[in-house]
């Protein structure tokens, strides 16, 4: 069995902040040590979204769909930037 280098599960917090790939070794990224900086991995996973959540985005999505077929209905040279 090969002995593979330690590999954090997601991304450390520079490469996330800055949209970098980190090629997430641990204890340091590779870019994090060749721009000398301090790499930290928030360990802590996010939550799941729960159904409130879901339920907030429906109600978003609805709301969305309803002032669109409305701006679509009134006026066709209107244009929605979201």
């Amino acid at each position: 069995m090969e002995n593979l280098p330690a590999k954090a599960h997601q991304a450390c917090g520079h490469c996330r902040k800055h949209k970098r790939k980190c090629d997430k070794a641990l204890p340091s990224c590779g870019l994090c040590v060749r721009t000398e900086r301090a790499c930290d991995y928030d360990e802590t996973p996010k939550p799941p979204p729960s159904a409130e959540d879901f339920a907030d985005l429906q109600s978003r999505i609805s709301e969305l769909e309803s002032r669109l077929s409305t701006t679509r209905s009134g006026s066709s040279a209107v244009f929605l930037y979201l």
